[in-house]
């Protein structure tokens, strides 16, 4: 029983040491862990007040920023970030052009707004130096504008008494001319009485002065008469040009009396005449055969050879080269030679009117006939053109009006008709195309030659100072009378 007893006393004592042991250990692991929870319980508060500090020390830098921003510390986040793009949008234009958004600033903003205040400093130095100048300048010029005020004020004073003075005299004047007109009229009243008588005698003898004068204009009628028919019968624009003074027969060559100072030029072409010819257009023939106002003209004169100039050899001496010449009338001294394209010093004039065909295929060969007389150095006044329409004019200076075909006769457009009027007012030569081309030394193509004709002229040269014009004569002259 005792046994038992301290066998469960034992026992007894075994759990209370046991319990004793695992309290000591469970109050040591507790102790321990309260320890380790109150270290990290004062830690976090020490957090916890660390970071209250940190978000009063942000609260109070937040409101300080606000305070540099302008904006009320109660604004909420939202706000101040509609605030801050705002001012950013309006600050654009002060900051460097694509800056990205982050990098965006007041400072920037401040910075380029201060840029803009300095450029705007220079500006307003640079303004106010301008101003100082433009202000002594205009002070300047008021000075200049008083001093130029002043004087035209005195001499607006003086005009002032120049001109009343002026007006005084001429108020005096006005009373003294019409103290004159009176007289005047008191003159003339008295003087036409008196020439009331007069103007009876004057009468009488300006009839008979009148009829005095209609004697003298039938005599001077009479005398025109007179004259037209002396100048009918020479006619000087067809006096030869010069004469042969030796003849070269084995060499086919001709010499002739005009050279350098005659101003002959190579590849002129003289038709020769004998001796005894005195007008190679014969105004006799002229009657005979052109009995038709419009018809062309045709001379009786004969010509007898062709000679061409190849060589100026002195003052009045030119070789020629002999082109046609029949064998049954060669050329022989003496012999007359002559052109109508050219004369000595003198560059001759011509007029052209109608169809002139050459070869006669009926064809107009005006081309050509221009080509002959520009070889020659010749100038065409006038001429009717492939519609019959007259070009240019007929003047005092144009020695041969060539007649053609009147290929327009009938229409009231034609200028064959008007041409020929004028060549015949202003006494200019008249010739058909036949005997201009025999006058000037031309053999044209047979129809059937297609030989192509084809003068290449030469530079045609200036007028010269010896040309003598033709002078408009004194009456008009008759019908088939001359200019000269």
């Amino acid at each position: 029983m005792a046994s038992r007893e301290n066998q469960g006393f034992q026992i007894a004592l075994i759990v209370f040491v046991m319990l004793t042991v695992l309290l000591s250990v469970t109050t040591f692991v507790l102790f321990r862990n309260y320890n380790f929870e109150k270290t990290r319980a004062d830690a976090s508060d020490k957090q916890r007040s660390d970071a209250e500090q940190a978000k009063s020390a942000m609260k109070d830098e937040r409101d300080q920023y606000l305070t540099y921003l302008g904006a009320p510390t109660s604004e909420k986040k939202e706000t101040i970030d509609e605030i801050w793009k705002k001012d950013m949008t309006a600050g654009a234009a002060l900051m460097p052009g694509g800056l990205p958004e982050d990098q965006k600033s007041y400072k920037k903003v401040l910075d380029g707004l201060q840029a803009v205040i300095r450029d705007q400093a220079a500006k307003n130095q640079k303004l106010a130096s301008d101003y100082r100048e433009a202000k002594a300048t205009y002070d300047a010029k008021t000075e200049e504008y008083e001093k130029a005020k002043k004087a035209l004020t005195a001499e607006k004073d003086e005009k002032i008494a120049s001109y009343e003075k002026a007006r005084k005299d001429i108020a005096d004047e006005l009373d003294r001319l019409n103290a004159s007109k009176t007289k005047m009229a008191e003159d003339i009243a008295a003087k036409e009485k008196d020439w009331t008588g007069k103007k009876q005698q004057y009468d009488e003898q300006v009839g008979k002065l009148n009829e005095k004068i209609g004697k003298m204009q039938t005599q001077v009628q009479l005398t025109t008469q007179n004259y037209n028919k002396v100048t009918s019968e020479f006619n000087v624009n067809s006096q030869p040009d010069g004469k042969v003074v030796m003849v070269n027969q084995r060499d086919n060559l001709a010499y002739i009396n005009l050279g350098s100072d005659d101003l002959l030029r190579k590849r002129v072409t003289f038709s020769v005449y004998d001796p005894s010819t005195t007008d190679v257009t014969s105004a006799k023939a002229k009657a005979a055969s052109a009995p038709d106002k419009n018809a062309a003209v045709v001379s009786s004169a004969k010509k007898k050879a062709t000679i061409e100039v190849i060589n100026i050899t002195g003052p009045h001496m030119a070789e020629c080269r002999i082109i046609e010449n029949p064998t049954t009338n060669p050329i022989v001294p003496d012999d007359l030679v002559f052109t109508p394209l050219w004369k000595p010093g003198q560059q001759e004039h011509f007029a052209l009117a109608g169809l002139l065909d050459v070869d006669g295929n009926g064809v107009n060969d005006r081309a050509k006939i221009h080509d002959v007389i520009r070889l020659h150095g010749g100038v065409i006044d006038a001429e009717t053109d492939d519609q019959g329409a007259m070009k240019g004019a007929v003047t005092y200076a144009t020695r041969y009006l060539v007649l053609g075909t009147n290929d327009k006769a009938g229409s009231k457009d034609s200028g064959y008709n008007q041409l020929t009027a004028d060549a015949k007012a202003l006494g200019v030569e008249t010739v058909d195309l036949a005997k201009f081309l025999d006058m000037m030394g031309y053999t044209p193509k047979k129809a059937e030659d297609k030989t192509v004709y084809n003068a290449q002229p030469p530079s045609p040269g200036q007028p010269n100072a010896n040309f003598r014009p033709r002078i408009p004569p004194a009456t008009k002259p008759a019908a088939t009378g001359s200019a000269y």
